[in-house]
């Protein structure tokens, strides 16, 4: 992995919010307490693996702007910018 930038760590949260929301609307139309099959159940669980994994990528990359000190170096470069 690359320097990270502010804006992928933006779009990769934007990601991650769409696919709750997504998870919370597919739970609320397919899994009523009365009606759940087999098929539901195997969708919501790939649904689940899918936003575990976006919400990982999300940690990770935002772990390493943060370590790597990015966030520093553009608000320096962004004050620079302003002058």
């Amino acid at each position: 992995m690359g320097k990270i930038t502010s804006y992928e760590i933006a779009a990769s949260a934007q990601n991650l919010s769409g696919a709750v929301s997504g998870l919370a609307l597919f739970a609320y139309d397919r899994l009523p307490a009365t009606s759940v099959n087999r098929d539901d159940l195997t969708a919501f669980h790939g649904l689940l693996a899918a936003v575990k994994c976006l919400a990982d990528r999300h940690e990770d990359m935002a772990t390493k702007y943060f370590e790597d000190g990015c966030f520093k170096d553009e608000s320096i470069e962004a004050q620079n910018n302003l002058k």
